[in-house]
């Protein structure tokens, strides 16, 4: 007999016979140990909890809840399934050129550039800072802050 079946037989027994029958009887009779039997008597004798089933119904949905979550989170983390690889036959898809960047062919002057249409920007004048941002970009089409400015 476990614990919990010892503490239901205890709140059965115990208006009908008596605390200390029943406690002889568990000690002599069926062989308790009379410490397992002093735990079980005191568990008894404390009033039920009325909210017991509740609290172990909610536990038992959080250990759901809990589960559903990490197989999600496995069914969504796994890595996805290899591509088959092509077949002789099957055509291969049209690949884009990469484009060509033309090196700059004054990086100085592309600066100087940049820092006048700057300069023209900051002081509203926006028909020049245009010109000397496209003049910049037309020096240096590489240049990512006369890109930005523009």
């Amino acid at each position: 007999m476990n614990r919990r079946k010892m503490v239901a037989y205890l709140r059965k027994n115990i208006p009908k016979y008596g605390l200390q029958a029943v406690k002889d009887d568990l000690v002599k009779r069926q062989l308790y140990a009379p410490i397992e039997v002093e735990a079980a008597v005191r568990e008894a004798l404390k009033p039920e909890d009325p909210f017991r089933q509740i609290k172990i119904g909610l536990a038992a949905a959080g250990g759901v809840f809990l589960l559903a979550t990490v197989a999600m989170w496995v069914f969504w983390m796994r890595p996805p399934a290899p591509r088959p690889a092509p077949s002789p036959d099957m055509p291969m898809p049209a690949v884009r050129p990469a484009l060509a960047v033309a090196p700059a062919s004054d990086p100085d002057a592309a600066v100087k550039s940049l820092e006048e249409g700057r300069a023209a920007f900051k002081s509203a004048r926006l028909e020049e800072a245009l010109a000397d941002f496209d003049e910049a970009l037309r020096l240096d089409p590489a240049s990512a802050p006369a890109r930005a400015e523009r």
